[in-house]
């Protein structure tokens, strides 16, 4: 029950916060799977997304009431070692997938400001 932790400790603000870096966070791995010119890559990114987007509103889901009370953690806030690592590997495939988009931009002399 992290996330009404962190609304009792940094209120409405905070809270706020912590949901607007999340979407941010969601935005920039859709537009890394818009930017692929890999199917496999598109697939992957979404599966990443789906999951992340999932564990959010399940676990804010669970704090405010609207649904019922699982083990699912707050991706990146709550104590975990199997599902921070999951995360984690998630975020590094998508980096990883937008590094090789850049470098496959930059090598066909196809420049794109971002």
């Amino acid at each position: 029950m992290i996330f009404s932790v962190i609304g009792e400790n940094f209120g409405f603000i905070g809270s706020c916060l912590l949901i607007f870096i999340y979407l941010l966070l969601i935005f920039q791995m859709i537009q890394v799977t818009f930017d692929t010119k890999n199917e496999f890559y598109a697939y992957i990114s979404t599966g990443v997304i789906m999951m992340i987007l999932f564990h959010v509103f399940e676990n804010i889901g669970m704090n405010i009431g609207l649904l019922p009370l699982t083990g699912i953690p707050l991706p990146f806030v709550s104590q975990g070692g199997s599902a921070l690592l999951g995360n984690m590997l998630g975020i590094g495939f998508i980096m990883s997938m937008r590094y090789h988009y850049k470098s496959y931009m930059f090598s066909n002399n196809e420049i794109e400001f971002r």
